[in-house]
C-alpha cells in the first residue's frame, strides 16, 4: 500500500532520525554552524532507494520530473539526480541520489519546512511502490 506524499514525509521524518551534529539538533544550527562542519567532509550523499512496481514507471518518472524540489536555494545542498536502475521480476530498482556539503546540511534539509513543501506534492498511484524507500547515507572519508 502506498502511502501519499504528506505521510510518507512525516513517516519519513518519525522513521530516520539522524544523530546531531556538533551537540545541536539540525533546527538549532546555524547556515554558519553548517559550513563549519561541511570542512570536516567533502560531501555527504543521501540515496532513497525505491522498489516501483512494472508498468509504473512512467508515472513514477514523471512524478519526479514535475515535481518542486524548493532545493536550489537550500545551504549546503550540492546536486540531485533521480537513476533508473536494473530491472527486476516484480520491479524497478530507482534511486534518488542528492548531494550535500555535510550530514548537518542535510539534516537541517529534513527538518525544515522546505522538506514538508517538497514532500507534500503530488503522489504516485497505488501499486506504485513495492513497499517503502529505503534510505542510505554515506559520508567522504578521503
Amino acid at each position: 500500500m502506498s502511502k501519499s506524499a504528506p505521510e510518507f514525509a512525516s513517516s519519513w521524518a518519525t522513521s530516520h532520525s539522524l544523530p546531531e551534529s556538533n551537540g545541536l539538533p539540525a533546527s538549532e544550527r546555524t547556515n554558519q554552524s553548517i559550513e563549519n562542519e561541511s570542512e570536516e567532509y567533502a560531501m555527504f550523499i543521501a540515496m532513497n532507494r525505491f522498489r516501483i512496481a512494472k508498468g509504473f514507471e512512467d508515472g513514477f518518472e514523471k512524478i519526479w520530473r514535475e515535481r518542486e524540489s524548493f532545493l536550489d536555494d537550500v545551504p549546503g545542498f550540492t546536486g540531485f539526480h533521480l537513476l533508473k536502475g536494473p530491472l527486476r521480476e516484480d520491479h524497478v530498482l530507482y534511486v534518488s541520489h542528492s548531494t550535500w556539503e555535510s550530514k548537518a546540511a542535510f539534516v537541517a534539509w529534513t527538518e525544515s519546512d522546505k522538506f514538508g513543501r517538497a514532500h507534500a506534492q503530488a503522489s504516485a498511484p497505488k501499486g506504485t511502490y513495492l513497499g517503502h524507500p529505503d534510505l542510505e547515507t554515506f559520508e567522504s572519508v578521503l
